[in-house]
Protein backbone atom coordinates (compact mmCIF):
# COMPACT_ATOMS: atom_id res chain seq x y z
CA UNK A 1 0.00 0.00 0.00
CA UNK A 2 1.10 3.03 -0.76
CA UNK A 3 2.00 5.58 1.90
CA UNK A 4 0.70 9.67 1.79
CA UNK A 5 4.87 10.64 1.07
CA UNK A 6 4.14 8.16 -2.15
CA UNK A 7 1.24 9.95 -3.05
CA UNK A 8 2.47 12.88 -3.38
CA UNK A 9 6.00 12.19 -4.54
CA UNK A 10 3.79 10.73 -7.63
CA UNK A 11 1.67 13.74 -7.88
CA UNK A 12 4.50 15.68 -8.29
CA UNK A 13 6.28 13.55 -10.36
CA UNK A 14 3.67 13.46 -13.23
CA UNK A 15 2.95 16.63 -13.01
CA UNK A 16 6.55 17.78 -13.58
CA UNK A 17 6.18 14.97 -16.62
CA UNK A 18 3.08 16.84 -17.76
CA UNK A 19 4.69 20.36 -18.07
CA UNK A 20 7.73 19.03 -19.72
CA UNK A 21 5.43 17.01 -22.10
CA UNK A 22 2.76 20.25 -22.30
CA UNK A 23 5.72 22.71 -22.63
CA UNK A 24 7.44 20.75 -25.63
CA UNK A 25 4.38 20.50 -27.70
CA UNK A 26 3.84 17.02 -26.88
CA UNK A 27 0.01 17.36 -26.45
CA UNK A 28 -0.95 13.14 -26.86
CA UNK A 29 1.91 12.98 -23.76
CA UNK A 30 0.09 15.87 -22.67
CA UNK A 31 -3.22 14.40 -21.93
CA UNK A 32 -2.31 11.01 -21.12
CA UNK A 33 -0.60 12.22 -18.08
CA UNK A 34 -3.21 15.08 -17.60
CA UNK A 35 -5.54 11.31 -17.21
CA UNK A 36 -3.13 10.40 -14.67
CA UNK A 37 -2.80 13.33 -12.57
CA UNK A 38 -6.80 13.08 -12.21
CA UNK A 39 -6.58 9.52 -11.70
CA UNK A 40 -4.42 10.26 -8.90
CA UNK A 41 -6.22 12.81 -7.39
CA UNK A 42 -9.48 10.69 -7.47
CA UNK A 43 -7.46 7.85 -5.60
CA UNK A 44 -6.40 10.50 -2.84
CA UNK A 45 -9.47 11.66 -2.12
CA UNK A 46 -10.84 8.01 -1.83
CA UNK A 47 -7.98 7.42 0.94
CA UNK A 48 -8.93 10.68 2.47
CA UNK A 49 -5.48 12.38 2.04
CA UNK A 50 -6.68 15.40 0.17
CA UNK A 51 -4.99 17.35 2.95
CA UNK A 52 -1.83 16.37 0.99
CA UNK A 53 -2.28 18.95 -2.43
CA UNK A 54 -2.97 21.78 0.80
CA UNK A 55 0.84 21.05 1.91
CA UNK A 56 1.41 20.93 -2.21
CA UNK A 57 0.25 24.70 -2.47
CA UNK A 58 3.34 26.09 -1.58
CA UNK A 59 5.61 23.35 -3.58
CA UNK A 60 8.81 25.18 -5.36
CA UNK A 61 7.32 24.28 -8.84
CA UNK A 62 4.60 26.22 -10.29
CA UNK A 63 3.12 23.80 -12.34
CA UNK A 64 2.38 21.82 -9.03
CA UNK A 65 0.92 24.87 -7.31
CA UNK A 66 -1.50 25.17 -10.27
CA UNK A 67 -2.69 21.70 -10.35
CA UNK A 68 -2.44 21.39 -6.04
CA UNK A 69 -4.68 25.02 -5.68
CA UNK A 70 -7.06 23.35 -8.57
CA UNK A 71 -7.71 20.41 -6.41
CA UNK A 72 -8.05 22.60 -3.14
CA UNK A 73 -10.38 24.47 -4.36
CA UNK A 74 -13.75 22.99 -2.87
CA UNK A 75 -11.97 22.66 0.27
CA UNK A 76 -9.70 25.46 1.05
CA UNK A 77 -10.87 28.28 -1.54
CA UNK A 78 -9.55 31.53 0.20
CA UNK A 79 -5.96 30.03 0.29
CA UNK A 80 -6.41 28.34 -3.31
CA UNK A 81 -7.63 31.04 -4.88
CA UNK A 82 -4.93 33.39 -3.86
CA UNK A 83 -1.81 30.98 -5.28
CA UNK A 84 -3.56 31.10 -8.30
CA UNK A 85 -4.29 34.61 -8.60
CA UNK A 86 -0.75 34.70 -7.87
CA UNK A 87 0.41 32.45 -10.47
CA UNK A 88 -1.52 34.26 -12.55
CA UNK A 89 1.36 36.98 -13.18
CA UNK A 90 4.03 33.99 -14.01
CA UNK A 91 6.74 34.84 -16.70
CA UNK A 92 5.62 31.34 -17.84
CA UNK A 93 2.54 31.97 -20.32
CA UNK A 94 1.65 28.55 -19.52
CA UNK A 95 1.20 28.48 -16.30
CA UNK A 96 -0.13 31.77 -16.35
CA UNK A 97 -2.62 30.80 -18.37
CA UNK A 98 -3.72 27.39 -16.75
CA UNK A 99 -3.63 29.20 -13.10
CA UNK A 100 -6.69 31.93 -15.50
CA UNK A 101 -8.36 29.09 -16.52
CA UNK A 102 -8.66 27.00 -13.42
CA UNK A 103 -9.88 30.07 -11.36
CA UNK A 104 -12.57 31.00 -14.26
CA UNK A 105 -13.99 27.12 -14.06
CA UNK A 106 -14.32 27.65 -10.67
CA UNK A 107 -15.94 31.01 -10.55
CA UNK A 108 -18.35 29.81 -13.45
CA UNK A 109 -18.97 26.94 -10.94
CA UNK A 110 -17.79 24.45 -13.56
CA UNK A 111 -14.75 23.32 -11.47
CA UNK A 112 -15.96 19.63 -12.14
CA UNK A 113 -14.82 19.94 -15.81
CA UNK A 114 -11.10 20.26 -14.30
CA UNK A 115 -11.52 16.49 -13.19
CA UNK A 116 -12.98 14.71 -16.30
Amino acid sequence: METVEDLKQNFVNLVLAHNLAFDSGNSSKANHLHNKIVALYRKIQQTNHVDLFKELMSHQDEGVRVWASGFCLLLWPEQAQQTLKELTKSTNIGIALAAKATLQFYSNKEWDKLVI
